[in-house]
C-alpha cells in the first residue's frame, strides 16, 4: 500500500490515512490539527506509446517545456544519413538487370508492316471481291482479322483460295495466324489441295516440327492423312533427327503423334535412333 507522510507543525511525520485521533510518536493527532496531503501535479504523457517504437511521443516525466519529445528531430537539426541519400543496391541485383536490359535490346523487334489498299479497306468495313482475295490471299491468311475472315469462307470460296496458299504453305503455316489457316485446309474436303500441302510440307518438315506454330500444322497433316502412303511421305525426312525432335519442346509433340498414327513396323528408325542415348543415361 502507498503510504504518504506529511510533516505537520509541532508534531511527528504522522502516516496520512489512519485515525485523526490515534496517538504516534507521543502526540495526538486531533481532526483539528490534521492537514491533508498536498494534490500530485499530473504528469502529460502524450498519447501512449507509438507503433514499433519503443518510446513515447509526449512530453516525459520532468521534460521541460521547451525540450522536443522524445524519437522527434528538433527543429532545423539535420535529417539522418540514412534518409539523404538513397539506399545503393546490391552488385548481383545491379548485374541481373543489366543483363535484363541487354537481352531486351537483343531481343528482335516486330516489324510493322504496311497493309495493303484492300486489307485496308477490308479492316474499314468493305468486304473484298473473289478476285481480290484470290490477288492477296497470303496477306489475309497472315493477318489477324484476315484469316478469321478465310475460315468463314464457304466451301466453294475456300476451294479457290486454297489453291493459292497450297504453293506457299510452308511460309503460311510458320505464322502465328496462318497456321489456323492450314489447318482448316488439311481437315477439309479439299483432296487435291492437301495432297499438294502434304508434298510441300514433307520438304520442310523437320523446321516445321521445331518450330512453334508449324509444330501443331504437321500434327494435324498426320490426323488428316487417311492413306499410309501420305503419313510415310511426312516421316521420310524425319529419319536422323528423332533425338533432336525428342528434345525439343515442339518437336517432342511431333514424335508422339507419329508414333500414334504410325503402325510400329514403321517407326524402327525411331528406336534406333532413341535407344542408345537411353542406354547410355541408364
Amino acid at each position: 500500500r502507498a503510504m504518504y507522510c506529511v510533516v505537520h507543525p509541532g508534531t511527528h511525520p504522522a502516516v496520512w490515512g489512519g485515525d485523526p485521533g490515534q496517538m504516534y510518536g507521543g502526540h495526538n493527532l486531533s481532526a483539528s490539527s490534521w492537514t491533508e496531503p498536498p494534490a500530485a501535479r499530473p504528469v502529460d504523457y502524450g498519447k501512449g506509446v507509438a507503433r514499433g517504437k519503443g518510446y513515447r511521443r509526449g512530453r516525459r516525466p520532468g521534460q521541460a517545456d521547451d525540450q522536443e519529445p522524445r524519437g522527434q528531430p528538433q527543429a532545423g537539426a539535420a535529417a539522418p544519413a540514412a534518409e539523404q541519400r538513397p539506399k545503393e543496391s546490391s552488385g548481383r541485383g545491379k548485374r541481373s538487370k543489366q543483363r535484363a536490359q541487354r537481352a531486351k535490346a537483343a531481343a528482335p523487334q516486330p516489324l510493322e508492316r504496311s497493309l495493303s489498299d484492300v486489307l485496308a479497306a477490308f479492316l474499314a468495313g468493305n468486304v473484298p471481291t473473289p478476285e481480290q482475295l484470290l490477288a492477296h490471299a497470303l496477306e489475309f491468311a497472315t493477318h489477324e482479322q484476315g484469316s478469321q475472315f478465310l475460315l468463314e469462307l464457304p466451301q466453294q470460296q475456300l476451294s479457290q483460295v486454297a489453291g493459292v496458299l497450297a504453293e506457299r504453305a510452308v511460309e503460311v503455316s510458320k505464322d502465328e495466324h496462318g497456321r489456323e489457316v492450314m489447318m482448316q485446309l488439311l481437315a477439309s474436303d479439299l483432296s487435291d489441295c492437301r495432297g499438294r500441302i502434304l508434298e510441300l510440307l514433307s520438304s520442310d518438315v523437320v523446321a516445321l516440327s521445331l518450330d512453334p506454330h508449324g509444330c501443331r500444322v504437321i500434327q494435324a497433316a498426320h490426323e488428316a492423312c487417311p492413306s499410309l502412303r501420305e503419313q510415310e511421305l511426312l516421316t521420310r525426312d524425319l529419319c536422323g533427327h528423332s533425338l533432336v525432335l525428342t528434345q525439343s519442346q515442339h518437336g517432342n509433340h511431333v514424335i508422339q503423334r507419329v508414333i500414334e498414327s504410325m503402325p510400329p513396323s514403321q517407326l524402327q528408325f525411331i528406336i534406333e535412333e532413341l535407344t542408345p542415348p537411353a542406354v547410355r543415361m541408364a
